[in-house]
């Protein structure tokens, strides 16, 4: 039998709740729509330790048309992170952490206004043997991430979702330059060298608001994870299936 679909605008009532929860049901999906990655071994760090990459130096990375920009990076002895900027605009750091007294360092960036052509994503460290870093370009997602992220300094951590069909990015860091591989069922970003250290990023896509998932990756000394949120409906909108 052929379904018809009923949009009904709620003005309060008893059906004030009914709102709520369709709101959340039928949060759209986040799309992954484009992603990159870019590694500098130690045996040729520049003095400065800053990095002009383009398009090209990502893999051809393009976010034209995305609405947020997630940037995940490590290494070691990397010190300050001076700059992190795309196209000029100055990304926002959700975390930062130092593991061990030879230190791995492991943060995650994001960035809402992405520019509307193709630029250079800017890394600019005040020290540190190199550097791995992922890029991801995300469509459908709501300005700015839930906070606070999860941090662990294990192979994993673990974080529970606060609204339907949202989006968990995380990252990784160990003193292993063969990379640290993402367990399924994350997807894989990158795994490869960072600077003399090791990176490991990737995503799951998580449908249940409530859903507590433990993003692993082999060998990691640190681990962090931040949900992103999708675009919700109208507010007072319910979507009836009949």
């Amino acid at each position: 039998m052929k379904k018809s679909v009923l949009v009904v605008m709620l003005v309060g009532g008893v059906l004030a709740g009914l709102v709520a929860m369709a709101a959340s049901a039928n949060a759209q999906t986040i799309s992954i729509d484009d992603s990159g990655s870019f590694s500098y071994p130690y045996t040729d760090v520049p003095a400065d330790r800053r990095w002009t990459l383009s398009s090209a130096d990502l893999g051809g990375f393009d976010p034209t048309g995305s609405d947020k920009l997630v940037l995940a990076i490590s290494g070691e002895k990397l010190g300050t992170y001076e700059e992190i900027s795309y196209g000029g605009v100055a990304m926002t750091q959700i975390f930062a952490i130092t593991v061990s007294t030879t230190p791995r360092n492991l943060a995650i960036y994001y960035l809402d206004d992405i520019p509307a052509s193709v630029t250079n994503l800017v890394v600019d460290l005040s020290g540190g043997n190199g550097v791995g870093l992922a890029v991801i370009a995300l469509s459908g997602t709501q300005a700015g991430f839930v906070s606070p992220p999860s941090i662990t300094l294990a192979t994993s951590t673990s974080i529970t979702t606060t609204d339907a069909n949202s989006l968990v990015v995380a990252a990784a860091v160990n003193n292993n330059t063969g990379g640290v591989p993402a367990e399924p069922p994350l997807t894989q970003v990158y795994s490869g060298e960072s600077g003399s250290a090791g990176h490991g990023s990737g995503y799951q896509q998580v449908p249940e608001s409530g859903t507590t998932i433990t993003p692993t990756f082999t060998g990691a000394e640190a681990v962090g994870a931040v949900e992103f949120l999708a675009i919700q409906p109208p507010a007072g909108t319910v979507v009836v299936i009949k």
